[in-house]
């Protein structure tokens, strides 16, 4: 016989299995370009707007705007936008600094061993952050 304790401590694995999913929250992502994770949240550009968003689907709009945002990172505590040809350094209260370099055409992005690693008209680049 199994107890009801078991039952429900075996009640997450059965609910969720590979490959399973859920709707978090109530919010509504029509527009979404770009999502990274860091730092236990999630962070979505959403019809040119940024927003940081929790496990629970709760979110906070950042200052900013991202009308043509292509791709994005996330690496040492900064998110990485490419954005109307333009790369961004935005912090985790949507302060952005611009970077130089042209990224007309970048189709991808992402953060590893310190260096974004971006691909722009069919060429791979590494960009150096620090």
């Amino acid at each position: 016989m199994i107890h009801l304790t078991a039952l429900l401590t075996l009640a997450p694995f059965f609910l969720l299995q590979e490959g399973s999913y859920e709707r978090v929250g109530g919010s509504s992502w029509n527009e979404s370009k770009c999502m990274a994770a860091m730092d236990g949240s999630l962070w979505i550009v959403d019809d040119g707007s940024l927003y940081k968003v929790d496990t629970a689907g709760k979110h906070t709009r950042l200052p900013g705007s991202y009308n043509d945002a292509r791709c994005m990172a996330a690496m040492d505590g900064h998110l990485w936008i490419v954005d109307d040809g333009s790369l961004y350094k935005v912090d985790t209260a949507g302060k952005y600094t611009r970077l130089s370099g042209s990224y007309n055409d970048a189709s991808c992005m992402a953060a590893m061993d310190g260096h974004l690693w971006i691909v722009d008209s069919g060429s791979l680049y590494r960009v150096k952050t620090k």
